[in-house]
């Protein structure tokens, strides 16, 4: 699989369409804008009002990858070049084709500087760089040749004059024309709408057109005073901008555009050329009219866009927030739930254990306790996953073999995947130890599995693999790689993926919390996370983890016989049944068992029994001094004194354990207790 990368030239809209097919649809169509904006000219010598080729070069520039610019930018200057021969008289057309040339090319190079690779006209912050980047400051350049070459043939008129009109017509050409193609083009279907919508809209373009032509196409006569006229345009660009969205806003925009300079050269509407002065005037006039009505509508519609999607990203980012509420709520509860679930089981363990060894061959109580135990350890097994996928804070670190971490994790995972999706496990055998808790682990495996077999809705392998790194920097690592057959992110989405409620599954699906916390526990065990990723070639997270020396004392333990010993213990709990159960196994393999059901009164005991015990076994989760201020302690006061924790991993536990310290997580059976309490003070 390949890393994917963003590149400098990100993807725009039309970024994959190939050449072959963008000049064959630019040539014709810039060709049609260019005869269009003759058409426009007021008189034979004066300059177009509105110059659309400019909008168009422009678009297209803006749409395209940086290596297809070459390409059009030699099609805009072929056609500018050969115009000249096609109309009757050459003379009229005092255009500088290095200022059209010019003008898109500075336009599209600012835009995608300073506005990124996909300008999207419906936020105000696109549509404001377009209009000054693109709009004023492009043309403002390219109309220093044009207006030259206008003086040249038109002596009579200044150069600021030329320059000003020139410059207007290029900016109007973009301002009218670009937003159009670009909305399209970021938005090309069309979403389903009802019957109403659909009157509405024709309703509105009839309307438009009814203006066009009533208003800024009227005759000459009877009216005097027809410029009061044209503005009755506005109230239907404003409907526009409340109901419907910018690509409706800025193509009612281009119509009234055109109607407004088509009717002014055929002498009609309210700036026909018997009302101004002199031909810059009118110019001025014409366009002066455009710019008002369609950056007003570009605006307003922009800023309705922009407050529509602040509204919708409230409403998401308050239905996430109480999503994540839930989440918190469940994971608390199913913490709780599980720790206390855990200390009845070890209650039932251990009083398993202790009918078992009272049995006396008799078969029925023998099955009965069998039945009981294998129950126990199926609940066990449960709570275990309810953990796994529940708990948000981390619990206690242990020094664990990620060999041995393989079969939960198989346990857990294997169900999610039948079918046409398969899943493999595997780990080298001396891949060595991790400082982690393994159920933040399992849980950081669940997100992973899960995300992956939603990538694979028609079948693949999941992959996870455990190996040990060579030794390369300041510490050994660990990789565990999870890879799958899926259909991969392409880079825009690989850069988000660890972005809190960033998700592309449906509503309902995803809550987008998964990765944030995958990436969180991965950083809260001193690792990191890498992920590599390409559409159609799946996906690859590796997860580094610092590997650790085996620990002297392994907390994994074997239930094996254990000889009756004379060692006194100190056993802290505030739960009486779990503190009777530890009692009972400890007795039953000979210990003296002494009690507290917090730290403080730990406390108090070792200070007159300092000389007889030997072993302390304590809770983690205590109301009144807890199980790691009491470790904390007994570091200062008692340090050779050996301790086990045993906790049923509850969500208010985040500690972590010192290396030395022993951990035996809840249920456990009475053997599995002795087990480790033999280690514990054979290690001493």
């Amino acid at each position: 699989m390949g890393q994917a990368t963003r590149s400098p030239d990100d993807t725009p809209a039309w970024a994959d369409i190939p050449w072959w097919v963008v000049a064959p649809i630019f040539a014709p169509v810039y060709l049609l804008a260019i005869l269009l904006g003759y058409a426009f000219f007021l008189t034979p010598n004066s300059i177009s009002a509105l110059w659309p080729a400019g909008g168009v070069a422009l678009a297209n520039l803006t749409l395209t990858r940086y290596r297809m610019w070459p390409m059009l930018l030699l099609l805009i200057a072929g056609i500018e070049i050969s115009i000249p021969y096609l109309l009757a008289d050459a003379e009229v057309v005092a255009i500088a084709t290095l200022a059209n040339v010019i003008e898109p090319l500075i336009g599209a190079a600012l835009l995608r500087w300073f506005v990124g690779p996909r300008v999207d006209v419906s936020r105000m912050r696109d549509a404001l760089g377009l209009v000054i980047l693109a709009g004023v400051i492009a043309p403002a350049i390219a109309a220093v040749p044009g207006a030259t070459k206008f003086v040249g043939v038109e002596s009579s008129i200044p150069f600021a004059a030329a320059w000003q009109v020139w410059w207007f017509g290029g900016a109007l050409g973009v301002v009218v024309i670009a937003p159009v193609i670009l909305s399209w083009a970021n938005r090309p279907r069309v979403e389903a709408i009802s019957k109403r919508r659909i009157a509405e809209l024709v309703l509105l373009g009839v309307l438009v057109v009814a203006a066009g032509t009533l208003v800024l196409g009227a005759p000459p006569k009877p009216f005097r005073s027809i410029l009061d006229f044209p503005f009755v345009t506005f109230p239907l660009l404003i409907w526009a901008t409340l109901r419907f969205d910018t690509r409706v806003v800025t193509s009612a925009s281009m119509l009234v555009a055109f109607f407004t300079v088509w009717n002014a050269t055929l002498g009609r509407g309210p700036f026909m050329m018997i009302i101004a002065e002199s031909v810059q005037a009118n110019i001025l006039a014409i366009e002066a009219f455009i710019a008002t009505e369609v950056l007003s509508a570009l605006f307003l519609s922009a800023a309705l866009a922009d407050r529509r999607r602040a509204e919708e990203a409230r409403a998401t980012l308050q239905a996430q927030v109480a999503e994540a509420q839930k989440l918190e709520l469940v994971a608390r509860l199913a913490g709780s739930v599980a720790h206390d679930f855990n200390n009845d089981l070890t209650i039932m363990m251990s009083w398993t254990d202790y009918l078992e060894s009272r049995a006396d061959g008799n078969k029925e109580v023998d099955r009965a306790v069998s039945q009981i135990s294998r129950a126990a350890h199926r609940a066990a097994s449960i709570t275990s996953q309810l953990l796994s996928f529940g708990r948000t804070p981390p619990g206690p670190k242990q020094t664990v073999n990620v060999a041995d971490l393989t079969p939960a994790w198989s346990t857990l995972l294997r169900p999610l995947f039948h079918g046409p999706r398969r899943i493999e496990i595997s780990a080298e055998d001396d891949v060595g130890y991790v400082r982690a808790d393994p159920h933040l682990l399992e849980q950081v495996l669940l997100n992973l599995a899960i995300n992956a077999r939603d990538a694979m809705p028609k079948g693949g392998l999941l992959s996870i693999r455990a190996a040990r790194l060579p030794a390369s920097g300041p510490r050994p690592m660990i990789c565990i790689s999870v890879a799958d057959d899926g259909e991969g992110m392409p880079p825009p989405v690989l850069d988000q993926i660890f972005e809190p409620f960033f998700t592309t599954k449906q509503d309902g699906r995803g809550t987008g919390l998964g990765l944030p916390s995958v990436q969180r526990i991965v950083d809260h065990l001193g690792g990191r996370i890498e992920v590599e990723s390409a559409l159609g070639r799946g996906t690859t997270f590796h997860l580094y983890l610092p590997a650790v020396s085996e620990p002297k004392t392994r907390p994994e333990v074997v239930n094996t016989t254990v000889a009756n010993a004379t060692e006194t213990v100190l056993v802290v709990d505030d739960d009486d049944d779990v503190l009777d159960a530890v009692v009972l196994a400890l007795e039953s393999g000979g210990y003296t068992a002494l009690t507290a059901a917090d730290g403080t009164e730990a406390l108090e005991v070792l200070q007159g029994n300092a000389e007889i015990i030997e072993l302390v076994i304590t809770d983690l989760n205590m109301p009144v001094r807890g199980g790691a201020e009491l470790i904390d302690d007994l570091a200062i006061a008692h340090p050779n004194l050996p301790v086990i924790v045993v906790s049923g991993y509850s969500s208010s536990e985040n500690t972590d354990l010192p290396l030395d310290v022993l951990f035996v997580p809840k249920p456990f059976s009475s053997k599995m207790l002795l087990t480790c309490v033999r280690q514990a003070l054979d290690g001493r």
